[in-house]
Order: structure tokens, then C-alpha cells, then sequence
């Protein structure tokens, strides 16, 4: 016990120190990141520039986040050209359903004729459960297993505006699997991988998880399960490891809602906690 009084201690002593001069908002900034998972370094940058209680001080925090996290990349697609979309990540994060929402958006809501391609063939009904999304918005699927049959899947769906791949779940940590993927995705050559991230994901797992993937053409982030977690900070620390740009946040199971193109999103909402 005193052990863990001493180091809980230090702990206070350190944050103590980092945020020596922060006041008012700026204090209450750097708090309040800090409980939801915002890295203390961006915490502490972020409370320093909002620490005046100047009244602009929130529309500050505003731009400063968004200047964070950069310019947002939703899905963009035009008719007649075909645009295929793969989705990548650790088992569980949700790609499946964010797929389907994706699929039910772009049918129901923007009418294109779009596809879906799925290679997760390890997880037990894994493939049911996308074909029934996929009769219920009446747009074909394809499950492939290998290369060559992703190559004809390809072919099959060159008339299609909006190509969705559903991956299968990977233990980045596992070279043989990651391997797979690279030889997939090599054959698919998407215009763009989404690494989907569940944001109740330990933080060093999600970055372990981003260095393992970027090296496979990773060029966008999405967040699942917002509605899980307190710690949404991780979306802030994440992409001050990476150029690529977040495309979705999604909040819950409801297929097609529950989901947020992030140029819609107010990442100081979701980072403070409103």
C-alpha cells in the first residue's frame, strides 16, 4: 500500500508539474483531455495556447484541435467510376458492420450501384452476416480466399461505382496473416484502406496496431465504438502519428445509422466530453 501511495504520488507530482501556470480554461482544458485519454503532451500544448480565460477561449480549443487533427476524408465517389474502398484492422473492431453501414448509406442515400467483397472467411458466420446485409439492400457480394479470386471478383464488379472489401480480422503480430493481407490487397489495389480502430482498444496495442498496418497503403483512419469508451483521446493521440486522414466515427450497432463522416464530426465535443 505504500508502494502504491508513493507511486500514485509521483504520478500527481509529474502531472502537477507539467501543467506549473495553467489557470481557468486552460487548467480545465488540460484536465479534462487528460481524463479522456488525450495524450499529455497534446493535453499540456493544448491547455498552454487556451490557458488566457479570454471568452474566445473555446472557439480557440476548437481551431486547435482542429488544426490537430487535420483535414477529414469521407468516402467521395462519383458515378460511372468505380472506387474500391478495403477496410483493414485487428479482429473486433467492427469492420463488418461499419462496412455495411457504408454498403447502406451509399445504396439507400446516394443511389450508386455498389458491391461488396469479403475475405474474412476465418470468423464462424462472418460471411452470412454481410450476405444478409447485402440481399436486404439488393447488392451483389463476392467471397474470395485467395489472389486469383479476388482478381475475378474484380472483373466482375467493373461497372460498379463503389467496391466495399470487408478484410478478415488480423493479429498484426502475426507475420503469416499480415502477410495474406499484403498479397490481397496487392491484387485489390484500393484506392483507399481504412484502418478501422475500436477506441476502447488499449492505447499501446492501437499503435502497435497503426505501425503494423501503415506499411500495407493504410491511407485512412476510422474510430468505432465512440458509444463504449471515455477515453476518446485516443483519435487525437493516433493521428498525431499519422498523415492519413480520419473518414468515419461510429457509435454504436444500428446498421445504416450510427455513424459519422468525420467532416461532420466536433472533435471538441467528442475530446471534451459535452
Amino acid at each position: 500500500m505504500a508502494g502504491l501511495r508513493a507511486a500514485v504520488s509521483k504520478l500527481l507530482e509529474q502531472h502537477g508539474d507539467a501543467a506549473m501556470g495553467l489557470h481557468g480554461f486552460g487548467r480545465e482544458v488540460f484536465d479534462t483531455l487528460l481524463s479522456r485519454g488525450v495524450s499529455e503532451a497534446a493535453a499540456l500544448e493544448l491547455g498552454q495556447i487556451c490557458r488566457t480565460d479570454d471568452p474566445e477561449g473555446r472557439a480557440i480549443l476548437q481551431r486547435e484541435l482542429q488544426r490537430l487533427i487535420g483535414p477529414t476524408a469521407p468516402i467521395e465517389v462519383k458515378k460511372g467510376q468505380r472506387r474500391i474502398i478495403a477496410l483493414v484492422g485487428p479482429t473486433g473492431v467492427g469492420k463488418t458492420t461499419t462496412l455495411a453501414k457504408l454498403a447502406a448509406h451509399f445504396t439507400l442515400d446516394r443511389g450508386l450501384n455498389v458491391a461488396l467483397i469479403t475475405s474474412d472467411t476465418f470468423r464462424i458466420a462472418a460471411i452470412e452476416q454481410l450476405r444478409t446485409y447485402a440481399d436486404i439492400l439488393g447488392v451483389p457480394i463476392y467471397a474470395v480466399d485467395r489472389p486469383e479470386e479476388a482478381a475475378q471478383a474484380l472483373l466482375e464488379t467493373k461497372e460498379k461505382d463503389l467496391v466495399l472489401v470487408d478484410t478478415g480480422g488480423r493479429n498484426f503480430r502475426d507475420e503469416a496473416r499480415m502477410a495474406e493481407l499484403r498479397e490481397l490487397l496487392a491484387v485489390l489495389r484500393p484506392d483507399e484502406t481504412h484502418l478501422v480502430t475500436s477506441l476502447n482498444t488499449n492505447p499501446r496495442d492501437a499503435f502497435d496496431a497503426l505501425d503494423s498496418f501503415l506499411p500495407l497503403g493504410v491511407n485512412r483512419l476510422t474510430f468505432t465504438k465512440l458509444d463504449e469508451t471515455t477515453s476518446p483521446g485516443l483519435i487525437l493521440n493516433l493521428k498525431l502519428r499519422t498523415e492519413a486522414p480520419v473518414g468515419y466515427l461510429t457509435h454504436g450497432q444500428s446498421v445504416p445509422n450510427d455513424i459519422i463522416p468525420a467532416d461532420e464530426a466536433d472533435f471538441t465535443k467528442i475530446l471534451m466530453g459535452a
